[in-house]
């Protein structure tokens, strides 16, 4: 199952990129996920060690049945060619995730 994702990097040398080019987001859909990491693609590579922030859409589950967001911060461990034309696979590591239900005060979560 899929989800859709919305990226942003998050780069330690903010001088190098324009205010404008931080704030846009980079949309794509999960392939792969578990509390730990996530496997996404996107249509630009983004380079091994790069900081990034998600936003991960979750559909309406058993026992969640509004759905939920999840907003991540990770770091890129793996980049490879699509299977789709003009598409990039990203592997990263989740370092820790808020889970924002509607109507719930969202909650940091780190992972070890």
């Amino acid at each position: 199952m899929s989800f859709p994702l919305k990226i942003w990097p998050r780069e330690q040398n903010k001088s190098s990129q324009s205010a404008k080019d931080r704030r846009i987001a980079e949309a794509g859909l999960t392939q792969d996920m578990s509390t730990t990491g996530c496997y996404f693609s996107v249509s630009r590579a983004l380079a091994v060690g790069s900081k990034i922030a998600m936003e991960i859409q979750m559909p309406p589950l058993e026992g969640i049945p509004e759905g939920t967001t999840l907003r991540c911060h990770g770091t890129v461990v793996r980049v490879e060619r699509g299977k789709a034309p003009g598409s990039v696979g990203i592997g990263c590591k989740i370092d820790h995730y808020w889970q924002a239900r509607q109507g719930a005060r969202p909650r940091k979560i780190r992972v070890a």
